[in-house]
């Protein structure tokens, strides 16, 4: 689902990038978003595909406000096609599968967060925040960032957990296929949000008892909407405080893998230091009472070591303006596993995933 700017079909030698390379990758990109951003706040693909023959005329659309030319750049960018044996247009497979809202892997949620209103005065900004390395978002108030402000308000936080879903979602079916968690037989997904990790794998290992960890306001609604899955229970909690939650300590001794997903590029290094020592310790206690296994998952986006994936740059502007300097950001895979062998863990194992994805996997002996 992520692709690379500079990954074209004709496999351009990333060292020598022409001129025409640099005008429609990087200069036309905001152009091209744009048209993407507008065809997504009208629901285009879903009114599109839902239509009795997934197919609509320019006449049909017209009563939406879709104009001719919106429709022609669609096309254009292929996120559109003409049907062949008519005037009609359809989605294509990418946006079908991505981009219609009431499908299971819709990411439109995830892209809407670059088209909010709230974005674009921090991209006024943007400036600012490259010249001097501080966030300059939130006016400017570094005592509030994004993640105080979902805090403080149930709704924000279940809306910012919907977007993240949306953008996990993918990520999480291409790891269950690439790995097998069959040797494992109890999961705790810390931050697990909506809980699309334990769910997804629960679904394909049934024998997984799997604990999604969170705040009590995500957990609570989580479990409000999931009725079909006994083996996925919720615990509210905090994952920075120094004790665990009653109901983990109680199956301490059976967690063999614990999961932390999109989680630790939001914290500073000795935060992330901090929970991974943290993970470390519970598991190091369940090997030495009870054997087996212990095994730590990272699904993070991590910068490439040639700098060449411009999704992970895209990204850590993101985190730049959200978060500010020494806050979060976005570290390389080298860096990671150097944080996980400092701490205790081995054998280390990676998985790249689309685009800026990582899956590491790290033992504890």
């Amino acid at each position: 689902m992520y692709i690379s700017s500079f990954s074209d079909d004709d496999n351009t030698n990333q060292s020598i990038l022409t001129f025409d390379t640099l005008l429609k990758h990087t200069l036309c990109s905001f152009a091209r978003s744009q048209v993407l951003f507008t065809a997504i706040r009208l629901d285009l693909f879903t009114i599109i595909e839902e239509s009795p023959t997934s197919s609509l005329s320019y006449e049909e659309l017209k009563k939406y406000q879709i104009s001719l030319t919106m429709l022609s750049y669609l096309v254009y960018l292929r996120l559109l096609k003409r049907c062949s044996n008519s005037n009609n247009y359809e989605c294509t497979s990418v946006t079908r599968t991505y981009l219609v809202s009431s499908r299971e892997n819709y990411v439109g949620f995830g892209i809407g967060v670059w088209d909010h209103r709230r974005l674009y005065t921090f991209i006024l900004r943007l400036n600012e925040t490259l010249r001097y390395g501080i966030r300059t978002s939130e006016e400017s108030n570094e005592q509030i960032c994004l993640w105080t402000i979902f805090e403080q308000k149930h709704d924000p936080m279940i809306y910012f957990a919907r977007i993240m879903s949306s953008f996990t979602r993918c990520t999480i079916n291409e790891l269950c296929d690439h790995v097998d968690l069959s040797s494992y037989s109890t999961l705790l997904d810390i931050g697990g949000s909506l809980g699309d990790l334990s769910r997804t794998i629960v679904k394909r290992y049934p024998h997984i008892n799997a604990f999604s960890f969170d705040l009590p306001e995500l957990t609570s609604y989580a479990s409000s909407l999931i009725t079909d899955h006994s083996n996925v229970h919720y615990i509210a909690g905090n994952f920075f405080e120094d004790k665990w939650p009653n109901e983990i300590i109680e199956k301490s001794l059976l967690i063999d893998l614990i999961s932390v997903k999109y989680i630790l590029h939001d914290w500073s290094y000795k935060q992330r230091k901090f929970l991974i020592e943290k993970f470390y310790k519970l598991l190091k206690t369940k090997i030495e009472n009870n054997g087996g296994n212990g095994t730590l998952l990272i699904i993070e986006k991590m910068i490439d070591k040639d700098r060449l994936n411009s999704t992970s740059l895209c990204t850590s502007i993101s985190m730049a303006i959200e978060c500010g300097d020494g806050i979060g950001y976005d570290a390389t895979e080298y860096e990671y596993k150097q944080l996980l062998i400092q701490i205790g863990f081995q054998r280390i194992q990676s998985i790249q995933l689309s685009g800026p994805m990582v899956a590491l996997f790290a033992n504890v002996i």
